[in-house]
């Protein structure tokens, strides 16, 4: 498909803008649990400890062992993939936009928006926000970004197909593809075929239900490998040939017996608005955060901060209601318009 003038310099912004941002990172050491991964990992420091792939996060271990085999503990080239890695993000985002704009459930208001403005906004915001600097320039977070990746691609692709009349059979094999990937690459892909089912249902009318059950089927069955890579070593299937897989393992263990699932999730709610708090108002950042523990739901904290993210989840879906009903109203015009005129 070929790529548009507009397009284009789109991307190339893209590229200057996250490679000037994120210049001072390469030169930037290892910390923290980069020694975990790389420098003291046996596995990335040698091929024939890479196999089986059954560690839940081996792609991006394989990843490592990539960079390590051509430039050893010199940081430049994890950083280099790093953030060509978040260019690469901010790129299947400002795709994903103008895909989104060509998706036949988009009411016809919604299309006479200029795309590649919007796409191009939402791509910069995405790639030079302050947010995402522990994401790019902390090269153990490569988890995150590579997982994102993944998920951006395996969701472009699927649009495309989606697009295109499932003509491109190609770019649907891709996406399947790409989704078992984002799975071994960091859980929290584990979303992403619920979000394709999300995406399938929000913006294309299909009537054959079945259909659709068979096209979302190979995303969903996807979903099994975290739980079965997380449950692996407990059925006698070890990962690569590292302590780092059980190590992680045994911490997700002792926080599980340290806090309950009812904490971790009230505790969850003031933790995503904090990181709302920071998209809006970046300031004050920190690589750790000691939050307090909540146990009980009567806690004015807890409840301010459920009642903003409900609210907010309200906003989205009425957005999304109000969106298809002006679809449907566009499109029921357009076929009343064609039968007047004889068509």
């Amino acid at each position: 498909m070929a790529i548009g003038k507009d397009h284009r310099y789109a991307l190339l912004l893209i590229s200057l803008a996250g490679l000037i941002v994120y210049s001072n990172a390469f030169s930037s050491p290892f910390i923290f649990d980069d020694f975990y991964y790389i420098l003291d990992n046996p596995a990335v420091k040698s091929f024939s400890q890479m196999w089986p792939p059954m560690d839940a996060r081996y792609v991006t271990l394989l990843s490592f062992a990539i960079n390590y085999a051509i430039g050893g503990e010199s940081p430049f080239g994890y950083h280099l993939v790093n953030v060509v890695i978040h260019i690469g993000n901010a790129m299947l985002l400002y795709t994903l936009v103008i895909t989104t704009f060509n998706a036949p459930g988009l009411s016809t208001v919604s299309r006479q928006t200029p795309a590649h403005y919007i796409a191009l906004a939402a791509a910069m915001l995405f790639l030079v926000h302050p947010v995402q600097t522990q994401a790019v320039t902390y090269i153990s977070q490569r988890f995150a970004s590579l997982a994102t990746l993944f998920y951006l691609s395996a969701l472009v692709l699927y649009v495309r197909w989606r697009n295109s009349g499932n003509t491109r059979k190609t770019d649907y094999l891709l996406a399947v593809l790409l989704t078992i990937a984002a799975q071994k690459t960091k859980e929290i892909a584990f979303t992403l075929p619920v979000a394709i089912m999300l995406y399938e249902f929000s913006f294309y009318d299909e009537g054959d239900s079945r259909r659709r059950i068979r096209w979302l089927a190979p995303f969903l069955f996807a979903m099994l490998i975290v739980p079965l890579g997380f449950l692996a070593p407990a059925f006698g299937f070890g990962g690569v040939d590292t302590d780092v897989g059980d190590a992680m393992r045994n911490l997700k263990m002792d926080e599980f017996q340290t806090l309950s699932s009812w904490t971790y999730l009230l505790t969850q709610f003031r933790v995503i608005m904090t990181y709302l708090r920071l998209l809006i108002l970046p300031i004050d950042q920190r690589l750790y955060y000691d939050y307090p523990v909540f146990d009980t739901i009567f806690n004015l904290e807890v409840v301010a901060s459920l009642a903003v993210i409900i609210l907010l989840l309200g906003a989205a879906i009425q957005g999304v209601k109000r969106e298809a009903d002006s679809g449907a109203y566009y499109n029921r015009g357009a076929r009343n318009n064609a039968r007047g005129r004889g068509l």
